[in-house]
């Protein structure tokens, strides 16, 4: 490469730092006002708020593990292991025979063994059954 190829490859680098440079940095994270009789805990973490049911779709966004006893068909076949005709399984269990104790009361479904249980850990509980 020649003296203008060198030129023009230093050219281009620059420009490109100055494009990076120009980037606003990332915004700071802002700190949540919650008044004191609003503050609750939820599965042991810390929420401001009404802190009603959780559907299922935001305990996922929460980070927080999907109930087995209140979850749709949609919301049991997104967890890992669990396609849609399990689902469907796991909902007629339940309705049939009411809330699952804990997480091992799964097994109580045809299709769902050990290895299901330890793809559902930390990501699914058993709660207790609201009135």
């Amino acid at each position: 490469m020649g003296r203008e190829g060198t030129l023009a490859v230093l050219a281009a680098m620059l420009v490109g730092l100055a494009a990076f440079r120009m980037v606003p940095p990332r915004a700071e994270a802002q700190a949540v006002s919650c008044p004191p009789n609003q503050v609750g805990k939820l599965d042991g973490r810390a929420m401001c708020g009404a802190l009603g049911e959780l559907s299922g779709g935001e305990r996922r966004v929460l980070g927080l593990p999907l109930d087995i006893n209140q979850a749709t068909e949609a919301e049991l076949d997104a967890l890992p292991g669990i396609g849609a005709q399990l689902a469907q399984r796991i909902v007629v269990e339940r309705k049939a025979h009411g809330p699952f104790t804990d997480l091992n009361a799964l097994q109580r479904v045809p299709g769902i063994g050990p290895g299901k249980l330890r793809l559902l850990a930390g990501r699914a509980t058993a709660r207790a059954a609201r009135p």
